[in-house]
């Protein structure tokens, strides 16, 4: 088991955390406990492997922040009255972002410091970037980038004062019922008559509207107890935009959503520490508990991260969906074959 020891992090939650636990209780393992001190020279040997694979990226992810990063970027601009980035400029960057991804290859830097130098899930596992990944993110680069630029939001913001555009920042968390929760919107629209708008930029295709309004509910709920906001029954609306189609789905939030978004939370904070030994220090079950994923789906389990700790395990057997021929263990000082940047 990993050296958690007594410097634990604080338990907290997150939307992100919460379908880590949905998807996979042994990857959520790896990811928030069996990682945990893996930068030390004193930790065991899965804890710094878990954390040298924790340091893994797609470039479906590396697209992701980069287009998010820009969005963040172009509301700060209006707000303040600045030019936003062209077209040209935007896609420019991602590209320079895809193509960093795409260029590391050497393991060796990357086991000295995976925190610095993080490398591509492929190149990891496969020892090349993944052409087909390269190629459905050079695809829906334009379309999202476009639509980005011509949203209809920043028309809106130039209208309003400054003070109305708030950015939450990715490490604003809110203290509630002795848990600290993450849950920042992209951006926040405030309007002087009580009306509120929640924006959430999305790179991927609409698959889930459920979820997306379930996510956008519980950035209103954070909002209402961090920002000491009162919710105006017909006036606060909340909008998925889907980059890659340039399309959007806007629901009415009512107080009903809010009280649904409490109880989620809630109840997905208690579910998490039922896989702890003990709450006051955050400290886990043994790693045994958290279950494997069930055989039907490890066909999932050559895109996850920690797939290499997962296959040392006696009672282990991937699923046929596997691509365990694609998936061969590294060995350090393996040598990669070079691609070529997109």
């Amino acid at each position: 088991m990993a050296d958690t020891g007594p410097n634990l992090p604080d338990f907290s939650w997150s939307h992100s955390r919460d379908r880590l636990l949905d998807e996979c209780a042994r990857a959520y393992y790896w990811r928030y406990y069996g990682s945990h001190a893996g930068w030390s020279r004193n930790a065991d040997a899965d804890a710094r492997l878990a954390w040298r694979l924790k340091h893994l990226t797609t470039l479906h992810s590396v697209f992701g922040m980069a287009v998010h990063s820009l969005a963040r970027e172009c509301a700060g601009a209006v707000r303040d009255g600045r030019p936003r980035p062209t077209p040209a400029e935007m896609v420019e960057r991602v590209r320079a972002a895809l193509r960093v991804a795409c260029t590391r290859t050497d393991r060796a830097a990357f086991v000295r410091d995976p925190k610095a130098r993080p490398l591509l899930h492929s190149v990891y596992y496969r020892g090349r970037y993944d052409r087909a990944e390269a190629a459905a993110v050079a695809t829906k680069m334009e379309a999202c980038i476009r639509h980005l630029d011509q949203s209809l939001v920043w028309d809106r913001l130039e209208r309003l004062p400054s003070e109305a555009v708030v950015l939450v920042e990715a490490h604003d968390c809110l203290e509630w019922e002795g848990l600290r929760v993450y849950s920042g919107p992209d951006l926040v629209v405030l309007g002087g008559d009580g009306s509120c708008d929640i924006v959430d930029w999305k790179t991927g295709r609409r698959t889930d509207e459920e979820g997306a309004r379930e996510q956008l509910a519980t950035y209103a709920w954070f909002l209402v107890r961090k920002l000491r906001l009162g919710l105006v029954e017909g006036r606060w609306t909340a909008r998925a935009v889907y980059l890659q189609e340039g399309e959007e789905e806007t629901y009415t939030l009512t107080r009903l959503d809010l009280m649904r978004a409490e109880h989620r939370v809630r109840e997905s904070a208690e579910r998490m520490r039922g896989y702890l030994a003990d709450v006051a220090p955050n400290q886990p079950l043994p790693r045994e508990e958290f279950p494997l994923l069930h055989p039907a789906y490890r066909f999932r389990c050559g895109r996850c991260p920690y797939f290499e700790l997962c296959a040392r395990e006696k009672n282990f057997s991937p699923s046929a969906e596997v691509p365990t021929a694609r998936l061969q263990l590294p060995t350090l000082g393996q040598p990669l074959r070079p691609g070529v940047t997109p």
